[in-house]
């Protein structure tokens, strides 16, 4: 839909955000117009989402997906070894046949620049503490530009921008606002009334984009529905008390940063509505980190490498076998979870020594 909306854009001189648009993506997909009710496929994201994708705009299709394809691979792979430089290899190992992401590549969506840049960011900043102000003003715009994807950035851009507070980032916060500031003047000099199109197609895709979030789909599946209201407010006054604890103690240096990512990425996929499988790259985000950077290599280590791989692809295959069992796919998320426990209750195993070095003798997931 990016391609489509920027060729409208661009040799049409019409709005990305026009039925034509939508209507064009429903042809190319489902060969013919969407009903009501289904996803209209239209544009509907901020202007400067397809600001990557300007480059393709003037080839042709059959050209422009390969080429797109092929950047993705190359910016996820440099991502890669940049944020991992000790073990790139690592990082390559689990994500490519990781299926969500596959499926993401495969569509071209823009989840897995999202993803990338998080990684990079991640990797840098937290992982390898690279504070020059270069780099951060580098990060800072990237990072602005996860805006175009809220439901899959917005708490990690929070975590982000709690760091910066914490490591006193100035060039980092400052070059954030600064970067929404240009993509959203750029995308004014592109097109003046991008801002009020967005909004009032924004407003149309809620009307067709399932809006229940997962944790809720979830408790509707195993408790009573007249009981679910209460246990979705008790799960969420535990989730905020929770958070806020370990948040604090992050703050004052008494809690190692891998829980805490961890911790992101099952409640930013919990909390978002659900949808296709590549948005299942939120919660792998702190997984992969913790493969790549563990120092281990033991029995722990490869159930959770292999196993990472082989249950992305059963839940596809378990998709197809079963279609008519519902959320069958949350399997990977089970196996998340799985793998959440045991960092948080066996840290002497699972730690990671590596970026943990700053955090007291004493705390619990310190070094020793």
């Amino acid at each position: 839909m990016y391609y489509t909306a920027g060729r409208e854009l661009i040799f049409n001189d019409s709005s990305p955000y026009s039925d034509a648009v939508a209507q064009q993506n429903q042809l190319a997909i489902l060969k013919r117009l969407a009903k009501p009710g289904e996803d209209q496929m239209a544009f509907s994201y901020p202007l400067y989402a397809m600001l990557p994708v300007f480059p393709t705009l003037r080839m042709p299709f059959d050209w422009a997906q390969p080429f797109w394809l092929s950047f993705n691979l190359i910016a996820l792979s440099s991502a890669l070894f940049i944020a991992f430089p000790k073990r790139p290899l690592r990082g390559l190992l689990f994500a490519l046949p990781f299926y969500p992401l596959v499926f993401g590549l495969v569509l071209g969506n823009l989840n897995i620049l999202v993803f990338t840049i998080i990684i990079a960011a991640l990797g840098l900043l937290v992982f390898q503490k690279q504070r020059g102000t270069s780099i951060q003003i580098i990060l800072g715009f990237l990072l602005a530009w996860l805006t175009i994807k809220p439901q899959f950035s917005w708490f990690y851009l929070i975590f982000f921008a709690l760091y910066a507070l914490r490591e006193k980032l100035k060039a980092l916060m400052g070059s954030f606002f600064a970067g929404l500031l240009i993509y959203a003047a750029i995308s004014t000099m592109i097109w003046p009334t991008w801002f009020p199109e967005w909004l009032v197609r924004l407003k149309a895709y809620t009307t067709y984009i399932p809006s229940e979030p997962v944790l809720l789909l979830i408790l509707k599946r195993f408790f009573p529905e007249q009981t679910v209201a209460f246990f979705t407010i008790l799960i969420a006054l535990i989730f905020l008390g929770i958070s806020m604890y370990i948040f604090i103690q992050w703050w004052r240096g008494k809690y190692a940063i891998l829980p805490i990512l961890a911790w992101i990425g099952l409640w930013s996929y919990l909390i978002s509505p659900q949808s296709v499988s590549y948005e299942q790259l939120r919660f792998f985000i702190p997984l992969m980190a913790w493969l790549v950077l563990s120092p281990r290599k033991d029995t722990y280590w490869w159930i959770f490498g292999l196993g990472t791989v082989l249950v992305s692809w059963g839940a596809f295959i378990l998709t197809k076998v079963f279609p008519f069992v519902p959320m069958i796919d949350e399997i990977r998320l089970l196996y998340y979870g799985l793998w959440l426990v045991c960092l948080l209750f066996i840290p002497n195993i699972f730690r990671i020594p590596e970026i943990d070095t700053t955090f007291p003798p004493n705390s619990q997931y310190g070094t020793n």
